[in-house]
């Protein structure tokens, strides 16, 4: 699992053990797929967007079967499919794949810093490159692996908030994600607060797991 250029922040709330059975046992690399496409140069379609970023960077070609997760189902297939492009934050690798994707991934990110028109996007093309060059079996995993706290998620994906198992709070207009867990008085102001959509879904887990009272300050027992 690995989060370690996502914008927002994670947190798992449901059993992930089928999952991690289904990643080792069929060796593959699983993840949500972006929202859509990283953003390209003026007058480029996404497809076009990819072919330019991966040129001279890896001789496998790219596989556009999967489609944003958040694309408009209606727009060309040009803007609406896309190789396996994941939302980064929840990502899962079996062992026996992640040494060679690294070697790979830290080889890329670099040079595609220096051809993306956003380079904060390079470690999400990255991913997708190293994962297309090496030819690994891949899963896109249905939006409760990692779904945001976001309207047009709640409106496209009713269902998945009945079963999350990794919420990505990435809207920060309910509450402060930076502020949530650092003290009793910041803790009780979110658990009191009357949130909707998902981030009352959210906040009913968080209550759940970690409980009404606030725990990480506790003084030590002997």
């Amino acid at each position: 699992l690995t989060g370690a250029h996502s914008p927002g922040v994670i947190r798992p709330v449901g059993d992930l053990e089928d999952l991690l059975d289904h990643v080792v046992e069929s060796r593959s690399i699983a993840g949500v797929m972006a929202h859509l496409t990283f953003p390209v140069e003026p007058g480029l379609t996404s497809r076009e967007g990819w072919l330019r970023a991966a040129d001279g960077l890896i001789d496998a070609p790219l596989d556009f079967r999967y489609s944003y997760s958040l694309a408009d189902p209606s727009a060309q297939a040009e803007n609406r499919l896309s190789p396996f492009y994941l939302n980064d934050g929840a990502v899962f690798f079996p062992k026996a794949l992640f040494r060679e994707y690294a070697e790979r991934y830290l080889d890329l990110r670099p040079r595609l810093m220096e051809r993306l028109r956003y380079p904060y996007f390079s470690g999400q093309v990255a991913l997708a490159l190293a994962v297309a060059a090496m030819g690994a079996r891949t899963c896109a995993l249905p939006m409760r692996y990692n779904l945001p706290n976001d309207a047009l998620a709640e409106q496209r994906f009713p269902e998945e908030l009945e079963n999350v198992k990794i919420f990505h709070y990435l809207r920060t207009g309910q509450f402060d994600r930076q502020l949530v867990f650092t003290s009793s008085e910041q803790y009780q102001d979110f658990l009191q607060a009357s949130l909707t959509g998902s981030n009352k879904v959210f906040q009913t887990h968080v209550q759940r797991i970690i409980g009404s009272e606030f725990p990480f300050l506790r003084p030590l027992t002997h």
